[in-house]
């Protein structure tokens, strides 16, 4: 063993044929940045993905405009009444819950 072959650059990815700088059995953190590549290239999973996130937001958005009335009412609610009353209501409730269930 010469001493060049000490210092010489052992270039494991190269040896080993591996395309990225990263080995999966020896990284113990999950790494996002490989997740992204993934999505970057494959079109399918990206498709997926997209309308995956469409289909969520559409979804948030008519949940936020069906419950919008409810929501008014609950605010209305608390501008009159306050948040005691609000807490007087949920106790009412709760009460009647609570009355219907025989140990």
């Amino acid at each position: 063993m010469d001493l060049e072959d000490l210092f010489a650059n052992k270039n494991k990815q190269q040896k080993y044929h591996y395309k990225q700088k990263y080995n999966y059995n020896n990284e113990r953190q999950f790494n996002w940045l490989n997740i992204f590549n993934k999505i970057k290239t494959n079109k399918k999973l990206r498709n997926i993905i997209i309308i995956a996130i469409a289909l969520i937001l559409i979804f948030v958005i008519g949940l936020i405009i069906i419950l919008f009335p409810y929501i008014i009412k609950i605010f209305n609610y608390i501008a009159e009444n306050g948040v005691s009353g609000l807490i007087e209501m949920g106790m009412e409730l709760l009460n009647k819950l609570t009355s219907s269930i025989k140990l």
